[in-house]
């Protein structure tokens, strides 16, 4: 727990002030998305660690800093998204729903990234029906099956 909280801190310094670089910044991204997207169920750690990210996001949109959002979408954003519409995910959708959910309504890009992902996966859902579902003729009347 501490950890999370310690990570938490280290990833809301500001700009010019923050005393990790990018690469440290995208590390403790990539660890606390790692505990949100690992198949060991709602724990208190997977709460502090969507708790962090959701006020990391909350900060980085409130001050407007531009490196870190392209930090934050591309490593957090994106991987949730993937999660949400992935058919092949190890972990409650309850959960996916409630992670992709917090963290993208910190801000307005992000709830576009999240929109954007689940009408792709939509769309490639329903392109994989229709490419399922074959015609069959019989005495001139057309069925359809699955």
């Amino acid at each position: 727990m501490n950890t999370v909280k310690g990570l938490l801190t280290m990833g809301m310094f500001r700009g010019g002030s923050s005393p990790v670089s990018r690469t440290e910044f995208e590390n403790i991204l990539v660890t606390l998305t790692s505990i949100i997207t690992a198949k060991s169920g709602k724990t208190v750690v997977w709460e502090l660690a969507l708790k962090a990210l959701v006020c990391i996001g909350s900060f980085i949109d409130r001050y407007h800093e531009s490196d870190k959002a392209m930090s934050y979408m591309s490593i957090v954003v994106d991987n949730l998204v993937s999660l949400a519409c992935s058919s092949h995910c190890g972990l409650p959708y309850q959960m996916i729903l409630e992670a992709t959910s917090e963290v993208c309504s910190t801000g307005p890009k992000y709830v576009e990234k999240m929109v954007q992902g689940l009408e792709e996966a939509f769309c490639s859902s329903l392109s994989d029906f229709y490419v399922c579902v074959t015609p069959v003729t019989l005495d001139h009347k057309v069925f359809t099956y699955i």
